[in-house]
């Protein structure tokens, strides 16, 4: 894994999930969320990428809310407390 970039990465697990299962609905419908978490202490990183079918996004009470502004909140960075 250390010597393959993100992106290397992310298409391989997709390749694994898909042979896993496929089908033309997953082509439609299914994405791929990934994810990042570091060691505040030791500073390891661990990078993850999940098949996901829908996505629980935050709708805020604004006036005038986009997609985008969901996603942005949803995708924001969060730091984990002890």
């Amino acid at each position: 894994r250390e010597t393959e970039s993100t992106d290397e990465f992310s298409e391989r697990c997709w390749r694994y999930d898909k042979a896993r299962s496929n089908s033309y609905i997953k082509d439609l419908f299914c994405g791929q969320l990934h994810s990042t978490i570091t060691c505040r202490e030791c500073g390891a990183v661990s990078t993850c990428f999940d098949p996901f079918w829908n996505l629980s996004v935050p709708i805020t009470k604004m006036k005038h809310v986009t997609i985008e502004s969901c996603i942005a909140k949803f995708s924001k960075t969060e730091e984990l407390k002890d």
